[in-house]
């Protein structure tokens, strides 16, 4: 276990050192020929090599990559393939990827409620608490009330707009 940490405590500071002095190759090198399939490893190279005008070597890095069957790629992944795409001038393959990502994007009504039913729970919950403190410190009571409602819907709406990807 110990050797492992070591090892992958060089290994991030060798890939640190080739990002430093700007040797993609060298950054390459770090990750071994399965590794560089994941998605989000191939567009941190991809990346790197788009920043130093590889553009054609890029879209291979993103092409092999291994996507599956999931449509749930990786945002990473989706952003570099876009960007490499517009660099090698490919505006129709490109948009038409900004499409096939679009429609993949679903938002099951099921658990849309599920979701807003449990952050709205959540939110009358921590409301109810802070609303007893706030109207026990206040003479008054009725503003600290609006505003603990407020912020209690404000948090929950967040939270919701957070799970939804918003």
């Amino acid at each position: 276990m110990e050797e492992r940490s070591r090892q992958s405590m060089v290994g991030m500071a060798l890939k640190d050192i080739a990002d430093a002095m700007g040797d993609v190759d060298a950054f390459i090198a770090q990750y071994d020929p399965k590794t560089r399939k994941v998605p989000k490893i191939a567009a941190e190279i991809a990346e790197r090599l788009l920043a130093t005008g590889r553009a054609e070597d890029a879209l291979g890095f993103i092409e092999r990559a291994d996507i599956g069957k999931d449509s749930s790629l990786p945002r990473e992944w989706q952003d570099t393939r876009l960007e490499v795409l517009e660099a090698l001038d490919r505006k129709d393959e490109a948009q038409a990827f900004r499409w096939t990502c679009f429609e993949s994007i679903r938002l099951d009504q099921a658990s849309f409620f599920t979701q807003f039913r449990f952050a709205l729970m959540r939110a009358l919950a921590s409301s109810i608490s802070f609303r007893m403190s706030a109207v026990m410190a206040t003479f008054g009571g009725f503003p600290a009330l609006i505003m603990a409602w407020y912020l209690a819907l404000r948090s929950g709406l967040c939270l919701i707009a957070t799970r939804a990807g918003m």
